[in-house]
């Protein structure tokens, strides 16, 4: 059986076709992939889930794993890795006893400034 693309198919590999050698040229040269981002202790994955939280008032880690489309079980030992180091804390939801809301937690040192 013999298919073909759809116009809009098409479109969207001509696309991707144009994108792609710009991406495989600069991907290795900004260290997307790289083992620890940006020359921390971080992965790419546990870089994307601390920026989420330091730019969220809260969220749960249901939708936390929904919105990075993560597994479930990995995000968990993401955050309880981030912590036991003092980088997230758990909250009681104001809205539900049961949910509980990751959020960053402020370097006590970071000053009034920061809050």
């Amino acid at each position: 059986m013999m298919t073909t693309a759809t116009p809009l198919a098409s479109d969207l590999e001509a696309r991707v076709a144009a994108v792609r050698p710009f991406s495989r040229f600069y991907t290795p040269l900004i260290g997307v992939f790289e083992e620890h981002y940006l020359k921390t202790s971080f992965s790419p994955t546990e870089g994307r889930v601390l920026y989420e939280l330091a730019h969220r008032e809260g969220v749960t880690a249901t939708a936390l794993a929904a919105d990075l489309n993560l597994d479930h079980g990995y995000l968990s030992r993401i955050l309880r890795r981030f912590g036991e180091a003092g980088l997230v804390a758990k909250k009681r939801a104001p809205d539900d006893a049961r949910a509980k809301h990751w959020c960053w937690r402020i370097p006590s040192d970071a000053g009034a400034s920061a809050r």
